[in-house]
């Protein structure tokens, strides 16, 4: 078994899906779950947006769990543009595993996201001119490397380049701007090295242990049929577009209403009324978005306010009207998804891009979840207007 552990449920999506690709069984863990006999358990501390303590109370946990299990190999995923408390959980996997080094390569340059000179760059610009300035939770105001992860005394971080020799205690970042460089780096890993990064440093270890993507497991790429519901949590530039082209094609697009945005009056019915728009509107169209659609006000405790919110009505919908696929994108809302449903084991079914991965819950299998992290688009085949398809 190959054992990882990711702070969100949409990273721990792109991974699972990484393996499936490459031929492994894949399923996705809530926390305190126990793998069964598959290949790859990915297992989500949905500990991004927790204090610290808490994150690495979790990660110390699940790593114990993993650890009686003796994996052939463990793997940390982190966000590829560092947000969260990424040292801290790193040291906590270290301290129960007994690593003297982790060589965390967060960059992934299939999606130009690159470290260069210990500055991060996206699509060529240094992160913080970028969209992620704007992140809610984790706004990214420097494109310096040891800014970004917070490193202080309490942490030995060390940059080092390819041609560097030597890989000294403590985390190391190495700097990447080409697939070839990760896949340089990956060849460094070893026995007493902690690998941590993102999704191309694990598809690079995938192909270091000899496995390679599979023909029969390709990308789903036909337009897809049936009712599709839209669920977005996230106001990324991409969101906001997605949104904006939604509206272009007449699709209904029923987001937050602005007494329950506001927190005003009765919420549940406020969101018994929101939902029954949302069902009728799936009656009526086979593909309907709904989501906050606003700015969220900065704090963890109002994010979680409209997380729960926007979740706890999608319930409701879930309810009252079977769907083909729930597309969600954002790992914090597609958590709180899970916590709502009660759905606690997720099996990887397909892929339709890398980080955008088809699971089904175990306990209902009928139910296509679709996850994908908030900056990432949603692929043609799941938009275009369908007769036929998966």
């Amino acid at each position: 078994m190959i054992a990882v552990i990711a702070d969100d449920l949409t990273g721990a999506a792109e991974i699972a899906g990484l393996g499936w690709r490459h031929g492994l069984t894949a399923e996705i863990l809530q926390r305190d779950q126990m793998p069964s006999d598959v290949e790859l358990a990915v297992f989500d501390s949905d500990s991004r947006n927790c204090p610290a303590k808490e994150a690495a109370r979790r990660v110390s946990r699940i790593a114990t769990r993993i650890r009686e299990r003796k994996p052939a190999w463990i793997y940390k995923k982190v966000d590829s543009v560092l947000r969260g408390n990424v040292l801290v959980e790193i040291q906590a996997m270290q301290a129960v595993m007994g690593f003297e080094r982790c060589l965390l390569v967060p960059a992934n340059p299939t999606a130009q996201r690159i470290i260069r000179n210990g500055k991060y760059f996206v699509q060529g610009k240094p992160i913080n001119q970028t969209d992620f300035r704007n992140d809610p939770s984790h706004p990214r105001h420097s494109a310096d490397i040891k800014e970004l992860l917070g490193a202080s005394g309490d942490y030995s971080v060390t940059l080092r380049q390819l041609k560097a020799s030597d890989l000294p205690y403590g985390v190391i970042v190495g700097e990447t701007t080409t697939a070839t460089d990760v896949r340089h780096w990956g060849q460094r890993v070893n026995t007493q090295t902690l690998p941590a990064g993102g999704a191309d440093l694990f598809a690079a270890l995938l192909q270091s242990h000899g496995l390679r993507s599979q023909e029969s497991r390709s990308m789903v790429t036909k337009t897809v049929a049936g009712r599709t519901l839209f669920v977005s949590g996230s106001m990324a530039q991409s969101s906001v577009s997605f949104l904006h082209e939604c509206n272009t094609r007449k699709w209904p697009v029923l987001l937050m209403p602005d007494e329950l945005f506001a927190g005003r009056g009765s919420a549940r019915t406020h969101q018994a009324t929101w939902s029954l728009r949302i069902v009728d509107a799936l009656k009526r169209h086979p593909k309907v978005v709904t989501g906050i659609g606003k700015p969220q006000r900065p704090g963890r405790r109002e994010g979680l306010r409209l997380g729960t919110t926007l979740t706890a009505t999608i319930r409701r919908v879930l309810a009252k009207m079977r769907v083909d696929r729930v597309c969600v994108e954002g790992g914090a809302t597609a958590a709180l998804l899970l916590e709502q449903l009660g759905w606690t084991r997720l099996v990887v079914d397909c892929e339709f891009a890398t980080g955008v991965t088809g699971v089904r819950p175990q306990s209902q299998k009928d139910v296509l979840l679709v996850l994908k992290p908030g900056s990432y688009a949603w692929p043609d085949c799941l938009c275009s207007e369908a007769t036929t398809g998966r």
